[in-house]
């Protein structure tokens, strides 16, 4: 197995003459024999793995391979170059073994090859709704290949489940605190600190509450845009990377939070899904900005030529909807005597922090590949 090459010698690739020179005929024989194994050996199975009509993968799944440490190294670099540059040329075409073969093995240049299949070819299943939704969580060639084997099972269940159990929760309490006390929930006001769902300071010691104070909101803007929020955003990337995966987010992002406000606000309690939603949000807004070359291309998306599709456009909605929620987090918190009863911040950052540590391990694109 070749593991390493440099110019003019190859590892593992020695004439019983330990010649290292690749004009010496017998290296070249060995080496093109080394070669051809590497190829049937670790290449071709990759290959049938996709179909796209015979042993073809998709330009954008061969540069994934080819940025992998294993498989690049089992290649000569000038090769990988070319091949590189071939498929960023060419998003949303597919290349052939026989043609991959050829340009390792020298057979041709990559200049004389032209990757044969749209991207409409490759996704034999005309567009839906699912690919406008989708849209900007990863390249959209990978997006649409990937919803063209859609079934919905399992259903994007979590992100909905779980805002709807807020909704009602929300609806349940508003009722309660109108019958006991007659007191409307207000727009930012009112929440019910007797709830044994609140995270409060001075009940650490019972544990569900380090998580079940997601449940409850102050006032209804909060509810608004925690469930706005994360069902806008966190649909599709269910959609695209799993239920399970945006859960352990979501869920971490909430106890993040609850543990930032033990440790940084000592004299109010909890209530709201920030934690959750944000490190949701947050994670989403790391992968564009490390996929931004790919969202942003102009050549390989028609439709990022309209503003409305365009990442940036995306970054600056989320950015404008966080920054008022924030603000007004933090006059509910700080401002004197409004609303009575305070409830702390610091699951915001919390989530924050939680969505831009792990949301590029749960919402990478590797993972979306064997969701």
């Amino acid at each position: 197995m070749l593991k390493y090459w440099t110019r003019g010698t190859a590892s593992g690739a020695r004439s019983s003459r330990n010649s290292t020179v690749f004009s010496v005929e017998e290296d070249l024989t060995e080496l093109d024999r080394q070669v051809r194994q590497n190829l049937e050996q670790h290449f071709r199975p990759v290959f049938q793995r996709f179909v796209y009509g015979g042993e073809r993968i998709a330009s954008h799944d061969l540069r994934r391979l080819l940025h992998d440490e294993f498989y690049r190294d089992l290649l000569p670099p000038d090769k990988v170059y070319e091949l590189i540059d071939l498929v960023d040329f060419n998003p949303g075409k597919a290349i052939s073994y026989t043609e991959f073969v050829r340009i390792v093995t020298g057979g041709y240049d990559t200049d004389d090859v032209e990757l044969s299949g749209s991207r409409n070819q490759l996704t034999d299943t005309p567009k839906t709704w699912l690919n406008t939704v989708c849209r900007n969580t990863m390249p959209q060639a990978e997006v649409d290949e990937y919803l063209k084997d859609y079934h919905w099972v399992p259903p994007p269940f979590f992100m909905i489940t779980i805002s709807l159990v807020q909704l009602i929760v929300f609806i349940y309490y508003a009722v309660d605190i109108w019958q006991k006390a007659e007191i409307n929930v207000g727009a930012l006001d009112v929440v019910p600190a007797y709830s044994p769902l609140m995270y409060l300071q001075e009940k650490r010691h019972e544990p569900w509450r380090f998580v079940t104070y997601m449940f409850l909101h102050q006032g209804a803007l909060d509810m608004i845009f925690n469930v706005g929020l994360q069902v806008v955003l966190g649909f599709p990337l269910e959609v695209m990377f799993g239920w399970w995966r945006l859960a352990i987010l979501y869920l971490i992002g909430v106890i993040t939070g609850s543990l930032a406000q033990s440790v940084c606000d000592h004299y109010v309690g909890l209530a709201g899904a920030a934690g959750g939603c944000y490190a949701v949000v947050f994670g989403h807004v790391l992968a564009i900005c490390v996929n931004w070359s790919e969202l942003d291309n102009k050549k390989s998306e028609k439709r990022a030529k309209k503003w409305w599709g365009r990442p940036l456009f995306r970054i600056v909605l989320i950015l404008v909807a966080v920054l008022i929620q924030i603000s007004l987090a933090v006059f509910r918190r700080f401002y004197p005597g409004y609303p009575a009863y305070k409830v702390g911040v610091a699951a915001h950052g919390g989530g924050l922090v939680a969505g831009l540590l792990l949301g590029r391990s749960f919402l990478a694109e590797d993972n979306q590949i064997n969701n």
